[in-house]
């Protein structure tokens, strides 16, 4: 993965001002952002493009961890009465910008 051009094309993409704190500022897209796409364009290999391309949701912010662990703000859990359990979570990600 070429971390420098991830960077890049995320501090492009978020650039529009949605909070400021003392420590920082959140930023928000013009247009609905796709994380699958930023990191296809990242990607070094055709097998990393392969990966990307046919991972959920969870696998990609497990492989943009690597580099960027987000920071978990919220979590909503719930159960569907059966064997299985659904989430959704919320967080930041901080890319130094």
């Amino acid at each position: 993965m070429d971390w420098s051009k991830l960077t890049h094309n995320l501090e492009a993409a978020f650039t529009i001002p949605k909070l400021t704190l003392p420590n920082g500022h959140m930023l928000g897209t013009r247009k609905n952002f796709k994380l699958q796409r930023v990191l296809a364009r990242a990607a070094t290999s055709k097998d990393e493009r392969d990966e990307i391309e046919s991972a959920s949701s969870c696998d990609l912010w497990e492989l943009l961890g690597e580099k960027y662990p987000p920071e978990l703000l919220l979590e909503f859990e719930w159960d569907s009465g059966g064997p299985m359990s659904w989430y959704a979570q919320a967080g930041l990600l901080d890319v130094g910008a």
